[in-house]
């Protein structure tokens, strides 16, 4: 039972590389919509806090799509997902960080 239940999840679960590019891109360019944004909506000045939103916005968005794609989540609701979670940027970090690693502790 126990070894059914890990070959379905082998099959349906994809490694981080067997996604092509234009998944890639496409949850990118929506990842950096929702980066642009947030600093839009701060009114931060300077290059320097643009660049910041916009890696933090990125990362989050590559790893709300990996979610996306482990739970099954696809088209246009997990734009929606990709394009909060990276307008959230650093918050959906400290989100995560909580749900999945209560061990960490509260943030400082």
């Amino acid at each position: 039972m126990i070894d059914e239940a890990r070959a379905t999840a082998e099959e349906t679960v994809k490694s981080p590389w067997g996604f092509s590019w234009l998944q890639y891109a496409s949850a990118w360019a929506v990842s950096i919509l929702g980066g642009v944004t947030a600093w839009l909506q701060s009114k931060k000045d300077g290059w320097r806090s643009l660049l910041a939103d916009l890696f933090a916005s990125s990362f989050v968005g590559l790893v709300m799509f990996w979610s996306c794609e482990v739970l099954g989540v696809h088209g246009a609701l997990q734009a929606v997902a990709i394009a909060v979670s990276s307008h959230m940027g650093t918050r959906a970090l400290f989100q995560i960080r909580k749900k999945f690693f209560p061990w960490m502790g509260e943030e400082q």
